[in-house]
């Protein structure tokens, strides 16, 4: 955060308003999710005043805008967040067409919020969508796509749809594993829900193998008492 911040110093110094506020935006991505939400609040405002002073360009005020859905999203404000998606992937469409980098993420946000309000079906369009942008752009051996693919299968799991969840989720782990190794922290939470969704289909063996190797992943990458861990423990 401290060099975020450092960089809107010398760009205020500079008489650079632009730079200040995209310096502003990166600091307020860092503080939404590296989990430090007793910094949210401030640097919202700071990214709001810096892009008012810039001139309010188009550009900046969607990413303010997407921002601020990720932090509804954190917080569970889920009717604000999926407003402020919306507001964002709309923008975002008429501004790089539908095939944009910035109109996946946006819809990878708008689905994690369907899904959280359970509108899995608009949801899993949403992924598909994702998915399909990055596949276009980058192929399937992106990192992203990985997160796509493992975000389908939490909405193929809450609707009931076992044999989808698990192809998805042993694909997400597929493309994670050679994007990103084989311990990545990131694996932890898909290979948790493909032991769920295992142990629900009857494949007890292989779930308590998997959830083995979830819990292993986690404790490798996460600190000793973080609740993920206690999650990894209980598969």
């Amino acid at each position: 955060l401290e060099r975020y911040e450092a960089a809107a110093r010398l760009a205020a110094e500079a008489h650079d308003d632009v730079f200040v506020a995209e310096a502003y935006l990166s600091a307020l991505w860092f503080v939404t999710f590296n989990e430090k939400p007793g910094e949210i609040d401030r640097v919202v405002s700071a990214a709001d005043t810096a892009i008012i002073r810039a001139g309010n360009p188009s550009l900046l005020v969607e990413r303010l805008v997407a921002r601020r859905a990720d932090i509804a999203q954190k917080r569970e404000k889920f009717g604000e967040a999926l407003a402020l998606y919306r507001r964002a992937l709309a923008d975002a469409e008429a501004r790089y067409g539908a095939d944009g980098d910035e109109v996946a993420r946006y819809r990878f946000g708008l689905a994690q919020t369907l899904r959280a309000v359970g509108n899995f079906s608009e949801a899993r369009t949403a992924l598909q969508r994702a998915a399909a942008i990055m596949e276009k752009k980058f192929g399937t051996l992106h990192p992203n796509f990985g997160a796509i693919l493992s975000a389908l299968g939490d909405v193929e799991l809450g609707t009931g749809d076992y044999p989808a969840a698990i192809a998805t989720y042993r694909r997400s782990i597929a493309v994670k594993e050679a994007t990103l190794g084989t311990n990545h922290r990131s694996l932890a939470p898909t290979l948790m829900n493909l032991a769920s969704v295992l142990d629900q289909s009857g494949e007890s063996t292989e779930a308590v193998s998997v959830g083995k190797r979830a819990l292993e992943v986690a404790e490798r990458g996460l600190p000793p008492g973080h609740p993920k861990l206690a999650l990894a423990l209980h598969v």
